[in-house]
């Protein structure tokens, strides 16, 4: 199952889903002042989508900015799990198959004995009283290695809750190869963020526009996780539409 992210203006948007038969990853509800008024953006979200909302499989991006899972200040997890949970809310109320939140790690800024158990401590509290109707995945952003996520997913122990995998994060921000990634990471990629960069900045370009071998990449994520979905991030409507036809010459989506 392939997604295109919501990064596109409206019109654009609604042109490649008139062209193409993609589930939409729908980013608007990360977005904290959205989040304040959330029952009535969500009309509003409805009403510009139309049948799309109704026609096409939905995964959500959950708040991200400001936030922090493993922060070691009771209000900051507090005002993060609030925010998780208005997005999760609106996630069923969309009838999504997903949503997908950042861990939030921040390199030197956390010590990674301390981020694990705050992490942990937390997904395990926001999981508690979540059923396996909604998939919930753990992105990677700036993480060097996997294994901390990796950790993270096998302590909460929740069937529902698997790795985003976002290749072009990996590309730009880790020194580790995405084979390794793949690999450690394994059987727990539930989804893959799909975009390319120059290994340097998160540009999120073309499949085929950048340093990562995406050929190869999503032919190893698919023989170690055949059961994951993908979302094409990319923010540029030509570059998405060459993204897709790419995607569909050689991975018949």
């Amino acid at each position: 199952m392939i997604y295109i992210s919501d990064l596109l203006e409206e019109s654009q948007m609604i042109e490649i889903l008139e062209q193409y038969d993609v589930g939409i990853e729908i980013i608007h509800f990360s977005i904290s002042d959205v989040l304040d008024n959330a029952q009535t953006e969500l009309k509003k979200y409805e009403k510009r989508l139309g049948r799309f909302l109704k026609e096409r499989e939905l995964s959500l991006h959950g708040p991200f900015f400001d936030l922090s899972p493993a922060s070691f200040d009771s209000q900051i997890k507090r005002v993060t799990m609030e925010r998780f949970e208005t997005a999760y809310e609106i996630a069923k109320q969309l009838g999504a198959k997903r949503i997908v939140y950042h861990t939030g790690f921040i390199p030197i800024t956390y010590y990674i004995e301390g981020w694990l158990g705050n992490s942990i401590a937390f997904w395990k509290a926001f999981m508690s009283d979540k059923d396996e109707s909604i998939k919930v995945h753990l992105e990677n952003v700036y993480e060097e290695a996997y294994w901390p996520m990796a950790k993270v997913i096998d302590e909460v122990g929740h069937k529902a809750f698997t790795a985003c995998l976002d290749v072009g994060h990996v590309n730009a921000y880790s020194s580790k190869s995405i084979d390794e990634w793949v690999n450690g990471l394994g059987s727990r990629i539930g989804h893959v963020h799909i975009h390319n960069n120059d290994g340097n900045k998160d540009l999120h370009h073309a499949v085929h526009k950048g340093t990562l071998n995406m050929q190869t990449t999503l032919e190893h994520i698919r023989q170690v996780a055949p059961k994951s979905t993908g979302t094409l991030e990319i923010a540029d409507k030509n570059q998405l539409i060459d993204s897709l036809n790419w995607m569909k010459e050689r991975h018949n989506f």
